[in-house]
């Protein structure tokens, strides 16, 4: 019943988009999660400066077995799994980030 309730939240036709966890880099299936960008930005934050972080809110079952610095891919940008907001068994929210510091060649 819950799963079913929370089906239209994962719908990337309406709120969410493709994600994907990459644990062993070797790749793997994409999965529905909701991305929430503006509570951890803060521009006044020195991470800020440096990090853009944004909290992903997707089912537990997805993301088995993370571990700090696990690479997850969202809109074609790489982020890395910092560590676990909050959960209840079915949905869990993580905390995600990436450098976007300008690199020079």
């Amino acid at each position: 019943m819950l799963s079913e309730d929370l089906d239209i939240f994962f719908d990337l036709d309406e709120f969410a988009v493709e994600v994907t966890y990459l644990p062993d880099e070797a790749g793997s299936e994409p999965f529905a999660g909701i991305i929430d960008y503006d509570e951890f930005f803060d521009e006044q934050d020195f991470r800020g400066a440096v990090a853009e972080a944004c909290r992903l809110t997707c089912p537990e079952v997805v993301t088995p077995d993370l571990s700090p610095g696990n690479p997850f891919e969202v809109n074609g940008k790489r982020y890395k799994y910092v560590r676990r907001l909050s959960g209840d068994g079915v949905i869990h929210e993580l905390l995600l980030e990436r450098d976007v510091r300008p690199t020079f060649k």
